[in-house]
């Protein structure tokens, strides 16, 4: 369904969701997308708005914005993706391969970055690997936009001093 969302599906799939989940409470309740969202002052970092989930019940005592443990490689796909951008080195339509890579480091240990799911598409657009969270097109971008290249702009993006931010990659 999020797929769907994103992609902008239309009416006629959101009418039908609804009527299944009509008639069927239980997958209602294991369908539903739920999110969270945090908006933060940032020149008090101040909270100004919290919005944990669905409506908390009896069945749903969870605060997404607060208990949920979240990792933040893929907020931070977005960042990337955007400096590279920002260079002029990628598009949203660029194209680069979602396939296995190997790299290997100074001492010769092989790395494999992985998609979540461990599957991988094929070619695909940055919008849609954007979209889909893919991490191994995130590594092919930073590599084919140079980190050199990204870095300053990064560290302007998320208003890093330069000397903070470690240069060990």
């Amino acid at each position: 369904e999020i797929l769907n969302l994103g992609m902008g599906a239309d009416a006629s799939i959101q009418k039908s969701l609804r009527r299944v989940r009509k008639f069927s409470p239980m997958l209602q309740r294991f369908t539903e997308v739920q999110g969270a969202f945090i908006e933060i002052d940032h020149q008090t970092g101040k909270i100004t708005a919290m919005v944990g989930g669905s409506p908390f019940t009896s069945t749903n005592q969870l605060n997404r914005a607060l208990q949920m443990k979240r990792q933040p490689g893929s907020t931070f796909k977005a960042l990337l993706y955007a400096a590279a951008m920002e260079a002029e080195q990628i598009t949203a339509a660029s194209i680069f391969p979602d396939t296995p890579l190997v790299f290997l480091d100074a001492e010769g240990d092989a790395w494999l970055p992985e998609n979540y799911s461990g599957d991988y598409t094929g070619f695909i657009n940055i919008r849609n690997a954007l979209t889909n969270s893919t991490n191994v097109v995130s590594v092919a971008v930073a590599r084919e936009a140079g980190m050199d290249t990204v870095h300053p702009i990064l560290a302007q993006i998320i208003d890093v001093k330069e000397k903070e931010i470690p240069r060990n990659y």
